[in-house]
């Protein structure tokens, strides 16, 4: 996951440079042995042992310390990091900017972020402290410490929750840090989202070819949907539908809250979620979209020539972090962009269109452009090349964006009108949450920011 940044990196870069169309990779999945039916049976049996709420108090030993807040990687709630001389923390480069300077003492010499898990009004940042392993911490967006450094690992904020470790065991927080819900020894938690009031578990199970059934429990820890499909897909629900796996057949369907399938198990690997009534499927290694009825509403096809011609002459590929979804009327399958009629921006490889915009390379300009869902360029500043730093982002009405004129300290923010609301010189910049982003102006020192956007950002007209 520390990786996952080079990964953004390098994916922009390649659209810029022109995507290719290739089939989207499927999961690696284990195929159903002759016992797989067994899974729904004993899974029944377990489930009187399933996820319960968490009431465990938090009576661990915290270090005390006289020293300011953070000395020797001790961080306690409540404990402010605000730099005391901001004018000194800002350095010359970021004078005058509006951003609010943490200082988190002289034990960490730089961090790691992962991205995106940013919560309501908080960030999640792992400090790198000097003999100690590199536990996650909360602050907010006023530079206060809201979860020491108890969780290994924090992230998938969703519907007010955070996935964590704690030690060796999974929980869910919330955004306050109080541990929500806890694994026990027969159900083991998933760590992903929460979705439409559901997460998945897991039943340990002793199978030849399974190690494991997946179910959904809720966020009072009760099972929701028994534990008796093979796998789920990692985002859950989505339009009242989440696809899993069937465990004699080992192909994948949809099932709705009462677990039941409701389009039938015929699909070689995990599908989409729906968006917008649609959703992307594989099967023997060609896609389609289908309406909730089971139905082809864009029929299969292999990824080719006739598709768009320019995309498979580069031999350049784009990674996308998740299967395409129709966003904002648009889905994006490995660059090209689909209408809800099959039809395609013509001449355009573009990213998913979590707003109304999204950056996409023009072929016929030979550049990256800013592209409405009607395929209309978007003015864009002068001076600079811009492309996406990432697109799996909830976006806000924004986007993350790095200029390409630069060798390091390019990452920013634009709106979706082109304007600029974070300026692309840091090497890290968050998502926003209640106006506000994390910068790390260089990711090899210990120093992190609050830039806390203009008024209205999100409206500001474009250049």
């Amino acid at each position: 996951m520390k990786n996952f940044r080079q990964l953004v990196f390098a994916v922009s870069a390649a659209l810029l440079l022109g995507l290719a169309a290739c089939a989207p990779e499927g999961a690696e999945e284990e195929e159903a042995g002759s016992s797989a039916s067994g899974i729904a049976e004993e899974a029944e049996e377990s489930n009187s042992d399933s996820v319960t709420p968490a009431e465990v108090p938090d009576d661990r030993p915290r270090e005390t310390s006289d020293a300011r807040p953070g000395a020797g990687g001790v961080f306690h709630k409540g404990d402010s990091l605000i730099a005391a001389d901001q004018e000194a923390a800002a350095g010359s480069d970021y004078a005058g900017m509006d951003i609010l300077w943490l200082d988190f003492g002289p034990d960490i010499p730089k961090f790691e972020t992962f991205w995106p898990d940013e919560g309501e009004g908080t960030f999640v940042v792992f400090p790198e402290v000097i003999g100690e392993n590199d536990n996650a911490m909360l602050i907010d967006k006023n530079g206060t410490v809201v979860v020491d450094r108890r969780y290994n690992i924090i992230r998938n904020f969703s519907e007010g929750l955070f996935s964590a470790e704690d030690s060796d065991r999974a929980v869910y927080i919330n955004n306050e840090g109080d541990i929500v819900l806890t694994e026990n020894e027969t159900c083991e938690l998933t760590r992903r989202p929460f979705s439409e009031g559901l997460a998945p578990f897991v039943v340990q199970g002793s199978y030849p070819d399974f190690s494991y059934a997946e179910g959904f429990i809720d966020r009072n820890g009760s099972v929701a949907i028994p534990a008796r499909f093979a796998k789920v897909g990692f985002y859950g629900f989505s339009e009242g539908f989440a696809s899993a796996k069937d465990a004699e057949s080992g192909l994948w369907g949809f099932i709705d809250h009462s677990g039941e399938y409701v389009i039938p198990p015929s699909y070689s690997e995990d599908p989409g979620n729906f968006h917008e009534g649609l959703a992307w499927v594989w099967h023997d290694e060609e896609f389609a979209f289908i309406d909730k009825s089971g139905g082809i509403a864009i029929p299969y096809q292999r990824f080719g020539e006739a598709i768009l011609p320019e995309i498979k002459q580069n031999s350049d590929i784009l990674y996308e972090p998740e299967a395409p979804s129709f966003l904002n009327g648009i889905a994006s399958v490995n660059g090209v962009c689909f209408r809800k009629d099959g039809s395609i921006l013509e001449g355009l490889a573009g990213c998913p269109f979590r707003e109304k915009v999204t950056f996409a390379t023009d072929y016929s300009e030979k550049k990256g452009v800013l592209v409405d869902t009607s395929g209309n360029r978007i003015p864009l500043p002068e001076g600079g090349l811009y492309s996406p730093f990432a697109w799996d982002t909830k976006q806000d009405g924004f986007i993350l964006i790095r200029d390409e004129t630069k060798d390091r300290r390019q990452i920013g923010m634009m709106n979706v009108h082109g304007r600029i609301v974070v300026p692309t010189m840091f090497d890290f910049v968050s998502e926003a949450t209640e106006g506000c982003v994390l910068v790390i102006p260089d990711e090899g020192k210990a120093r992190i920011g609050i830039y806390r956007l203009p008024e209205n950002a999100a409206e500001l007209p474009g250049p």
